[in-house]
């Protein structure tokens, strides 16, 4: 069977690289993955276990995928999956920053634009909505998008429309209450999860 994930992968080691790619391979369709089966992927290597719609689990890795998505086409390519595996469990936090980050990069050129950052904040906050049965009242989107616009005015002195990834950063690691913090938090109850199924099947 598939050793767990945050007992067996060391990423310093050929075997355990390959039991990534062979569980990617038993997925995927012309090298690559949806969401979906990014999902079965993850959970038989030990991340992930009430996958059941609509659960906070499901939603934390679907985030996930759309972080690996470096390309934003809604696949995953085997060199984004395990970039992505190896940054969540073995990077640091600046690191994890970086991938997250460049996550809203969808030019590619080192810059968030301000429409990319509030749409990928909507989807986040529409899903959640949606795990509690609920839509996302145009009232309270309308709040949390005035706070999302003035945390962005707050990186974009030149009022350009477009932070620099640095200038994003610099600002996260000086206000502990940054948007960014939502995703960071899911990261890490990721990786919770994945340690008490460890512990479980111990």
């Amino acid at each position: 069977g598939v050793l767990p994930l945050m007992d067996a992968i060391t990423f310093t080691d050929v075997a355990h690289l390959n039991i990534l790619k062979e569980e990617f391979s038993k997925q995927a369709v012309d090298g690559h993955i949806t969401k979906e089966t990014f999902v079965t992927v993850l959970h038989n290597l030990g991340i992930g276990d009430d996958l059941a719609p609509e659960t906070e689990e499901l939603l934390e890795l679907n985030l996930l995928f759309e972080t690996f998505d470096r390309d934003h086409n809604e696949r995953v390519n085997i060199t984004e999956f395990v970039t992505g595996i190896q940054t969540l469990f073995r990077g640091d936090r600046k690191a994890m920053l970086d991938l997250a980050m460049e996550g809203l990069d969808v030019d590619h050129n080192g810059t968030v634009c301000k429409d990319h950052f509030l749409a990928y904040f909507k989807k986040y906050f529409e899903t959640k909505s949606a795990l509690a049965r609920r839509e996302l009242e145009p009232e309270r989107w309308d709040a949390v998008q005035d706070y999302l616009e003035r945390v962005f005015r707050a990186a974009d002195a030149k009022d350009t429309g477009r932070i620099k990834l640095e200038e994003f950063r610099s600002q996260f690691d000086k206000d502990p209450d940054h948007p960014f913090s939502l995703i960071f938090e899911s990261f890490e109850h990721v990786k919770q999860r994945s340690q008490r199924r460890l512990s479980r099947a111990g």
